[in-house]
């Protein structure tokens, strides 16, 4: 069953020794069984997951069992991200001597992830950028409209102006000839006219 089992399983000592790995586990790390046991099970990890192991294996020594992922190395150097999901055992007098886990690979889970947050950060950035231009267009419409504001109160001036010039003129041009025209001797029909303009 350990051996045909689709995750890794592995034991190391309380050295951090590995003692056993199934096959699965060797074909996770493209590793034969040879370069995995009896290496320290650091020998496969980088800086920063050696960390994570070391506090992990710290739990084990107290009893922990919680899962925790983790990143490995491959024999080619490429990262396996995993789920470590480990079991520690004791002697007769609660003494550490080990522990045993079992390794879920969820590199394409992990990629998925990478990918997806990645799409995520690629939207932000766009919403920003879109948020800037309409930002960017309101502020030329506000613009363009306090412009128009302007020009229809100036046409509405301009129009007023216009206005009272027309009526100054025909004060000034016109009735005088229409006063002359009503004190001549005018028909009926001459003197309507003359009322309608």
């Amino acid at each position: 069953l350990v051996e045909t089992m689709g995750d890794g399983l592995s034991e190391i000592d309380e050295h951090q020794v590995t003692t056993y790995a199934n096959d699965t586990l060797c074909r996770m790390w493209g590793r034969s069984r040879e370069e995995i046991i009896g290496k320290k099970v650091t020998a496969f990890l980088d800086a920063r997951n050696r960390q994570i192991l070391d506090r992990q294996l710290a739990l084990r020594r107290q009893g922990g069992s919680d899962s925790y992922e983790i990143t490995w190395i491959r024999q080619d150097g490429s990262m396996l991200a995993t789920i470590m999901t480990p079991t520690p055992y004791f002697d007769q007098n609660g003494t550490f001597k080990g522990s045993f886990a079992v390794i879920t690979d969820i590199s394409r889970h992990a990629a998925e992830k990478r990918c997806l947050e990645e799409a995520r950060m690629m939207l932000e950035k766009r919403v920003i950028q879109r948020t800037k231009e309409l930002e960017e267009k309101t502020r030329t419409l506000e613009e363009v409209n306090t412009a128009l504001r302007v020009l229809l109160k100036k046409r509405e001036e301009d129009q007023g102006v216009l206005e009272q010039r027309m009526v100054t003129n025909i004060q000034e041009l016109i009735r005088p000839y229409l006063e002359r025209i009503r004190t001549r001797g005018l028909s009926r029909e001459q003197t309507a006219y003359l009322e309608m303009i």
